[in-house]
């Protein structure tokens, strides 16, 4: 397994009869029974077949270690173009993604009624093709989610897709396309001047082509007094208002930014703290400056 490239333990086996195999620390058997899709394994080297991305989603669904945000989540990166890991800033970016959401969703449905199809089922519904990085795909989930688990519902969204301008095409992060608006997510406060200019340029060229483009800051999703003002903007360009109907939205918002945000923060060099202040948060009812504080710690 480590000459395959395997890094972490225990090893994941599927096997028929599990009760026929010792049991070791290192090695976890998974009883594997019934006929299975075409194309599940792919051949990893001459003596080691491995699952395909699509059952890996079916089979962590069925961990019962991962809720639905949680597989949306890996479904956002199998279907993106970067791979989370210990580098500086916590992913690579690939040449290409290794999955497609419609994939996702296909196995799960070849999959059922076995166990963990039904959710797998779900979170690939909310998953769109196309990310290019870790705070893209927050950003996404915050866009798309439904409203009755805190999202603002743009489920039309597109990441990445080719647009024509008269500049050429480009490929903006989100494309909100029944209402020709763009979401651009710039990142840290602060670009080199190089990084600005090219962003200035496609800006442009978009808004030239008709865009309403819309910048976003880290600090536009992190702070909740910016967070609601890109809100507002966002549906400003889109011609109306935004009227949640749920009527919890505003405390399923706040979990849903709270899920999303510790785990990408730490990418940026965040701190423990603004995790403890969220809990304190939705346990004790403090008011949004209870946690606010962790947001300018270096």
């Amino acid at each position: 397994m480590e000459r395959a490239g395997v890094r972490t333990r225990p090893y994941h086996v599927l096997v028929s009869e599990p009760n026929a195999w010792r049991g070791r620390e290192d090695v976890v058997c998974h009883k594997l029974s019934g006929s299975v899709p075409g194309a599940t394994y792919l051949q990893a080297s001459r003596d080691l077949l491995v699952v395909c991305p699509e059952l890996m989603f079916v089979e962590l669904a069925a961990s019962g270690a991962y809720d639905v945000l949680d597989l949306v989540e890996i479904g956002y990166e199998l279907c993106g173009t970067y791979m989370l890991d210990g580098s500086w800033n916590g992913f690579t970016t690939t040449e290409r993604q290794i999955a497609y959401a419609d994939g996702l969703g296909a196995m799960a449905d070849a999959w059922s009624p076995r166990r963990g199809a039904r959710l797998a089922r779900e979170a690939a519904r909310l998953v769109h093709n196309g990310a290019h990085s870790p705070m893209e795909t927050v950003v996404a989930m915050l866009l798309s989610y439904p409203q009755r688990y805190g999202g603002l519902g743009l489920s039309t969204i597109r990441l990445n897709v080719r647009c024509e301008t008269p500049d050429g095409p480009r490929h903006p992060d989100i494309l909100i396309p029944e209402a020709g608006v763009v979401v651009e997510y710039k990142g840290l406060r602060y670009h080199s001047a190089e990084q600005a200019a090219r962003d200035d340029r496609r800006q442009n060229a978009l808004v030239g082509a008709g865009y309403a483009v819309i910048n976003v800051w880290y600090e536009d999703v992190v702070e909740g007094h910016l967070y609601e003002r890109l809100v507002a903007s966002i549906f400003r360009a889109l011609g109306r208002r935004h009227r949640p109907r749920a009527a919890d939205f505003e405390a399923n918002q706040l979990l849903l930014r709270h899920r999303l945000l510790p785990r990408f923060r730490a990418l940026q060099g965040g701190c423990d703290a603004w995790r403890a202040g969220a809990q304190a948060h939705m346990r004790e009812g403090a008011p949004q400056g209870a946690f606010d504080e962790c947001l300018d710690t270096p």
